[in-house]
């Protein structure tokens, strides 16, 4: 099926079918769950039997569903509110998809989120088809249990129904499940209906004669050279229904890319294409693609058949607590021994996207030479070869970390994949019998590991078939090797190259700016001789110039104010920024001159997000330092004076926070006013359990009694939405935190918190990201050139174009790679790159 919003609507129809509406607008009231299923087996013609855990026909799952016997089984052992969503689990199985199914506890999550934030195991982000459907039926069956457009008007109502507490006892579900469905309805934005998809309609003859021609390629090793605009995701698409069409069984094509949203992408257009293909074709990131075989056949190299994937912080963390363990001289900080681990880490990292093991990474430290015979030269590399060496130990000793705790870094998906199948000949073996056809999607920005990984997969290459542009090359700081591009001759002898030649995305003028820019381009690729697939418009090319950054803002402000009064709406405009440094100054700027503006930026730094991380504080450090932030939040401010007394009161009285706030609320020492702040602040956080985690104590918060969301969820403006988004954000990281978090954990409130310090010490995954829905508000979107690859704007802005700012300076790194790892491109040529796309 195609994508989360499309299962959502399916789920509503669904279960309107079953309650005898006309609409989903007709679905006003809360219906029992009991009552619902009941409604929705007898439609289904199946039956629900109940079986004491461990009986055979369970086979060790929590629900099955058996087709031929039209029974769904389940344990009986289970809370009554859990046996119902996994009924309703098994009806969405046997709605969306035809295969049998027998489902766990890993494979039902009530709350499963469709916008998780990428991080540890949720960064790969990957659904094998199997993780797929389990996903696809989660979101079903929430969504057919408690559709979001009712929860949302219970809970902006007066009524008895206007908390998730109050919901799930009324539904006979749980508060969990409740949450999760409020969280999505409440701060996401609704994605608006979907125009038909061109994948919807695509065959083979609507192709033009590059695309058909790449598409119908009988055989591989093919690289098709696809630049921007020229459809290279259709073509893809078109290839996939090819090979269909010649009876290649859709379990047997496996196609890679190298983002999340690429692989999203894919999936959904092939869903609108092959819908009854889709969900048995592999369609992931490289990154999943690794983590799949390592659950698979990690026993091989000493894993666990389920291995952790540790994020920056995690590893941070298991740094810090064997820290013995790292030969540290060069890198060692005794005021703060974590400060180099980061980018140690960030070393390690590239020296597994070059498959480069310790070993190698020594001799190449070792290889570090002096750039002349001078004396300066000279100390300069020995200096540089100590620290590389160091960094070399330290890659070493963090390998056997890892091993010892069965767990991987987030590099180790691709390098231990790589050493997998090159040391085990059976399991290449039995990997290669697995796939007829591998396709692989932006081949320019996969680094080198994954581009061996490729060549072991797919052998001599027949049934490869690749598509890239090397002009479209940009992600080499994060490891991305364009020499992919230039040795795919060499890595496949027998392969073919050709290229698409139309672009549908940009008018004639731009075109032709496009062919200058390429033509001046280094190793550039397979020449260019595009034509232009739209008409050209006027002042379709405009160069401003500006005395400084305040008249760049006001022109651009002046601009997009014209242009959404000529009726080119602000949500059809984007500024396109070298850095997130800039994107997000100049989307003050707009701000400031009244243009709305779509970009959240730092998550931890927004106001909305800092007030509930305040209240997290309050409910769990002693030394009440979220006090002034927390009582705002309650509708009951204090001034800093009040604040200041309050603490100084507790401190008196040598009163620990939150344990202070019942006592000070009936202290004569203090005003009416602070002790009304102290009683509030006590009702809000006094019922938290000592060991409840974050994302349930802000849930509990956000969809209870307080009226802090539902004045938030009124306020019908794009800042406010935003806001919304935001806290949406926090929730999933502190889900995510939660998932990952030992049992034995005596604070999860703190360690939350902690975390998250930690999380803006680093800047690890501090920017919040806007889901794909807000594309629908109306304002201008901020972005960087990285995060605007393949989307499509009327109207683009490009500001800055300076030296300096773009192309931009590169700062310096702690922890320098030493040169044989490195590729052999300088820095200005991905600075060039990015400018053409």
């Amino acid at each position: 099926m195609a994508g989360w919003a499309a299962i959502r609507r399916a789920a509503r129809l669904r279960r309107c079918r079953v309650l005898g509406l006309v609409c989903p607008q007709d679905d006003c009231s809360l219906v029992p769950a009991e009552t619902l299923l009941k409604k929705a087996l007898r439609d289904a013609g199946l039956e629900a039997m109940a079986l004491p855990r461990g009986d055979p026909l369970l086979g060790g799952a929590h629900a099955v569903l058996d087709r031929e016997a039209a029974v769904i089984w389940h344990d009986s052992s289970l809370p009554a509110e859990r046996t119902r969503f996994h009924l309703a689990h098994e009806l969405a199985h046997w709605w969306l998809h035809a295969e049998r199914s027998a489902c766990g506890a890993a494979d039902m999550a009530e709350a499963q989120s469709t916008d998780p934030v990428p991080y540890g195991v949720d960064r790969v982000a990957g659904y094998s088809p199997a993780e797929r459907r389990e996903a696809e039926a989660n979101v079903y069956a929430a969504e057919f249990l408690l559709p979001g457009p009712l929860l949302r008007r219970l809970f902006l109502s007066d009524g008895p129904l206007r908390t998730a507490r109050s919901i799930a006892q009324a539904s006979g579900l749980s508060e969990a499940l409740a949450a999760g469905q409020l969280a999505e309805s409440l701060l996401l934005p609704e994605p608006p209906e979907t125009p038909p998809d061109p994948a919807q309609g695509l065959t083979l003859e609507s192709l033009d004669h590059s695309q058909r021609r790449a598409a119908e390629l009988p055989a591989g090793p093919a690289l098709v050279c696809a630049g921007p605009g020229t459809g290279k995701t259709r073509t893809l698409v078109a290839r996939v229904l090819f090979l269909l069409g010649r009876g290649v069984r859709p379990d047997r094509v496996l196609a890679l890319t190298f983002s999340n949203r690429a692989a999203q992408e894919m999936r959904e257009r092939l869903a609108q294409a092959a819908p009854d293909s889709a969900p048995r074709l592999w369609i992931g990131t490289f990154h999943a693609f690794g983590l799949e075989l390592l659950r698979r056949y990690g026993d091989r190299l000493g894993l666990p058949p389920a291995p952790v994937v540790l994020d920056t912080l995690d590893a941070i963390s298991l740094l810090e607590r064997r820290l013995d363990r790292l030969p540290l001289r060069e890198y060692e900080c005794l005021r703060h021994p974590a400060y180099p681990f980061a980018p140690l880490l960030a070393a390690i990292s590239r020296a597994k996207d070059e498959l480069a093991t310790p070993g190698d990474y020594a001799a190449a430290a070792a290889a570090i030479a002096p750039w002349d015979d001078s004396p300066e030269a000279r100390d300069a590399a020995e200096a540089e070869r100590a620290r590389a060496l160091e960094a070399a130990e330290v890659y070493r000793a963090w390998q056997e970390i890892l091993q010892e705790e069965g767990m991987l870094d987030f590099g180790d998906l691709l390098f231990r994949s790589v050493q997998l199948l090159r040391g085990h000949p059976d399991v290449l073996q039995d990997v290669r019998a697995t796939w007829d056809h591998v396709l692989v999607d932006e081949y320019q920005d996969i680094n080198r590991a994954s581009a061996v990984l490729v060549k072991l997969v797919a052998g001599e290459g027949r049934g490869l078939w690749a598509v890239g542009d090397l002009r479209q090359a940009i992600y080499q700081f994060r490891g991305a090797s364009p020499d992919n591009v230039a040795l795919f001759q060499q890595d496949y002898p027998q392969g073919s190259r050709l290229s698409l030649g139309v672009n549908y995305r940009s008018v004639p003028g731009l075109v032709g700016l496009l062919r200058t820019t390429a033509d001046h381009m280094p190793r550039s690729g397979d020449g260019f001789d595009w034509e232009a697939g739209r008409e050209d418009a006027a002042h379709s090319l405009v160069f401003a110039q500006a005395e400084d950054e305040e008249a760049q803002a006001d022109g651009i402000a002046a601009t997009a104010r014209d242009l959404a009064a000529e009726g080119i709406p602000y949500r059809d405009q984007v500024l396109l920024c070298r850095t997130n440094s800039q994107a997000d100054q100049i989307a003050r700027q707009l701000e400031r001159r009244g243009i709305p503006v779509l970009r959240l930026g730092d998550l931890f730094a927004r106001p909305e997000v800092r007030d509930l991380l305040a209240l997290l504080s309050m409910a769990s450090e002693e030394t009440g330092t979220g006090l002034l932030r927390a009582a705002s939040i309650l509708g009951g401010p204090i001034d800093v004076p009040g604040a200041a007394r309050i603490l100084h009161r507790a401190a008196e009285r040598s009163l620990a926070f939150p344990r202070a706030l019942e006592t000070l609320a009936e202290d004569d020492a203090l005003t009416a006013e602070q002790r009304r702040v102290c009683a509030a602040l006590w009702a809000t956080v006094e019922p938290a359990p000592a060991r409840e985690h974050a994302d349930a104590f802000l849930a509990r918060f956000l969809f209870g009694e307080s009226d802090w969301l539902r004045r938030r969820c009124l306020e019908d403006s794009v800042p406010g939405r935003q806001a919304l988004i935001a806290v949406h954000q926090l929730l999933q990281h502190a889900a995510s935190h939660s998932r990952r978090l030992a049992e034995e954990e005596p604070s999860p409130l703190r360690a939350f918190l902690t975390h998250v310090r930690r999380l803006m010490e680093v800047r690890e995954d501090a920017r919040a990201r806007l889901p794909e829905a807000a594309a629908a508000m109306d304002a201008v979107r901020v972005l960087t050139v990285h995060a605007s690859k393949g989307l499509e704007f009327p109207v683009v802005y490009l500001p800055n174009l300076n030296r300096g700012l773009f192309p931009c300076r590169h700062p310096g790194a702690l922890v320098r790679i030493p040169p044989a790892l490195q590729g052999d491109e300088a820095d200005d040529r991905e600075e060039e790159r990015l400018f053409f796309v």
